[in-house]
């Protein structure tokens, strides 16, 4: 509450943000939404801004600190934070869908053929008329 403007309209921002995003999440197309946030990767997504509005404090904060061992505190709390967001900052491997042999039968369609092809992610498909 007694940080600059700044500060507290970047945290204001991030926080309706995320709530804003959560409100209603696309993350699965079938399946429910929570799980995949709570327990898969593809939720994190929604936590970035407001993860790097946190660090962002916290180095305000720790700007703020005077005595030695609060100073040592608050850099394992940054170290932590940034153990935590480099072990997250990955995707996983799209699935090889053999793009070339869906490209063959894409050009084997005869025009205004419908051809149904998998996409990334696995399960999801793409519908194409050939023209």
């Amino acid at each position: 509450m007694r940080g600059p403007l700044e500060l507290r309209l970047l945290l204001l921002f991030s926080g309706l943000l995320l709530g804003l995003a959560l409100l209603k999440p696309n993350v699965a197309l079938t399946e429910a939404q929570w799980p995949h946030i709570a327990f898969g990767p593809s939720g994190a997504r929604y936590f970035l801004i407001p993860v790097l509005a946190l660090t962002v404090t916290v180095v305000w904060l720790c700007s703020r600190i005077l005595r030695v061992p609060a100073m040592v505190v608050a850099g394992a709390l940054l170290l932590l934070f940034g153990t935590g967001d480099l072990r997250h900052w990955q995707y996983r491997a799209f699935a090889d869908l053999h793009p070339s042999a869906e490209a063959e039968q894409l050009s084997r369609a005869r025009p205004g053929t419908v051809v149904t092809l998998p996409i990334n992610p696995p399960r999801w498909v793409m519908v194409l008329r050939r023209r």
